[in-house]
């Protein structure tokens, strides 16, 4: 009995090897059926359901459906497994990078993720779900950049969850592609901004941090903060958010202990500064 195990995986691993050489074009339905196969079995080793759940994606909609289904209905013993098979079609549906096929594959995910989005949604608002499901979920959802995308999310703030999934939740908005990103997602964040609880405001600027903009609409919200919040907590993670987007440096001041006013007098002149016309560079 204790041959067969390593016996039964090492046929996964030849399986595995002989199939991947389909996996950059289109695989049989046997393949995928193959592959949606490892990915819900929880004997076999974590890289090898992984590998497999890659070969998936890069199959684009048949392989993605294959494991739209298995997410419906793993059929596993006890719940955290199916949870375990869950997060890896959510993981799917956010477009993880798993190679050159995620960026060819993308607009295929983002429309299968966007079909899903009840599907996705239920995993979200399941209060005893692994809560690494629900942050695949959030990711996957995000991804989608529908129209239900907003509104789950909004839905989902709304219910004041707890940080780790409003943290999660401001992430993803934070990653979302113009022209959502400007449209959607950033007054979404700076909505958050106003919210009474200081961890929404953190959360919020982490959101604001993540999309990179030097630009109005992210660093004046964020200097709203940095000069009149009063909790510590958030107007330092402006201060380190308006560092990261501009290239300003805070630290001399920070190391400081001032006054709310001093602080925004400084940050107030900062602002000017940041606002103030740049000179060309020199040829």
């Amino acid at each position: 009995m204790r041959l067969m195990r390593p016996v039964a995986r090492l046929a996964v691993l030849i399986g595995l090897l002989a199939l991947s050489r389909s996996a950059w074009a289109g695989a049989s339905a046997e393949a995928i059926a193959n592959w949606a196969g490892v990915v819900n079995d929880l004997a076999q080793p974590d890289a090898d359901r992984m590998k497999a759940r890659d070969h998936l994606i890069q199959q684009g909609a048949p392989g993605l459906d294959a494991l739209v289904e298995l997410g419906k209905k793993p059929g596993l013993a006890k719940e955290e497994d199916n949870d375990n098979v869950r997060m890896q079609v959510a993981i799917a549906l956010a477009n993880v990078r798993i190679g050159p096929a995620a960026d060819r594959n993308a607009d295929v995910v983002r429309k299968k993720a966007a079909e899903n989005l009840d599907l996705l949604k239920s995993w979200l608002e399941r209060k005893d779900a692994d809560p690494a499901l629900r942050y695949w979920a959030i990711r996957a959802i995000s991804f989608a950049q529908a129209q239900g995308s907003l509104n789950i999310l909004k839905n989902a703030l709304d219910a004041k969850p707890d940080p780790s999934v409003r943290m999660s939740i401001a992430r993803s908005l934070g990653l979302w592609e113009p022209p959502a990103l400007t449209t959607v997602a950033i007054p979404m964040l700076t909505a958050m901004l106003k919210d009474q609880d200081p961890a929404a405001r953190v959360a919020a600027v982490e959101g604001l941090r993540l999309t990179k903009r030097n630009e109005e609409d992210v660093v004046v919200p964020l200097f709203g903060i940095l000069e009149s919040d009063p909790d510590e907590a958030a107007w330092r993670a402006a201060a380190k958010a308006i560092e990261s987007l501009t290239k300003m440096d805070f630290n001399k001041f920070l190391v400081e202990r001032h006054t709310p006013k001093e602080r925004k007098e400084f940050f107030d002149q900062r602002e000017l500064d940041w606002k103030r016309p740049r000179a060309p560079v020199a040829p």
